[in-house]
């Protein structure tokens, strides 16, 4: 802002005031607190879905492999050879550790994904052979 004083001292002043500098420091904390927890959230949501896809294709890949060879589902650590899967476990850039085990009957399993360190704020996710998804807490053993 251009402000002129008295007659006295005709200098010209620029700058802005204290008080024009901490209306704007209070309207950046406004919209900053109004935008991170959106932010995190939609971060976290993302990071579920990958979770979410994942354990779909091991869904449809164990649906699959029942139809091809009319037996029971695959379980265990060779389940993602077996499905003709990449075993994502061995990616880096996997948010989560995904396993499969046998349900109640042998034509019932559960995939699980269970969250890494660099996963803040994920929970365990679970799919069934009926695509009934879970979310936190056991969901069956692995």
């Amino acid at each position: 802002m251009k402000r002129i004083y008295p007659a006295t001292n005709l200098r010209l002043i620029t700058g802005f005031t204290l008080i024009e500098l901490l209306v704007v420091a209070v309207i950046l904390a406004v919209l900053t607190g109004i935008a991170l927890p959106r932010y995190t959230r939609s971060v976290a949501r993302s990071r579920e879905a990958e979770g979410w896809a994942f354990l779909t294709a091991i869904r449809s890949s164990e649906l699959r492999y029942y139809m091809e060879h009319n037996e029971v589902f695959t379980t265990g650590a060779a389940a993602f050879t077996r499905l003709d899967m990449d075993d994502p476990q061995g990616l880096p850039v996997s948010l989560f550790n995904y396993c499969v085990a046998a349900g109640g009957t042998a034509q019932q399993f559960t995939a699980k994904a269970l969250p890494r360190g660099t996963c803040g704020g994920c929970q365990t996710l679970c799919l069934d052979q009926d695509g009934v998804r879970g979310t936190g807490g056991p969901c069956g053993g692995c």
